[in-house]
């Protein structure tokens, strides 16, 4: 995300959903479901892959949208979360 390139991710139970959607279910990169079979998870990922590769201008929404995104988990915005959670200082 830091590099400013479009995120796939799989979407698996935990984790990432969290990154890529926010709350308001804003997009910051692309999440593939995954299946019960590979071949079909296999299908998915190369579906996305294929968009990506032949839609611009998805990619630079994705690629924009990602350097904006990761600002949240800068080390600062991390710390000072944490710091207002548990009411220290800032």
């Amino acid at each position: 995300m830091s590099l400013g390139v479009p995120i796939l991710s799989s979407n698996c139970k935990y984790g990432p959903s969290e990154i890529l959607l926010d709350k308001n279910n804003k997009e910051y990169g692309k999440l593939v479901e995954l299946t019960e079979d590979i071949d079909g998870y296999i299908n998915n990922l190369t579906t996305a892959i294929i968009k990506l590769y032949e839609n611009p201008k998805l990619r630079n929404t994705y690629k924009k949208s990602s350097l904006e995104r990761v600002a949240l988990f800068d080390i600062d915005n991390v710390i000072g979360s944490y710091l207002k959670l548990f009411k220290i200082g800032r």
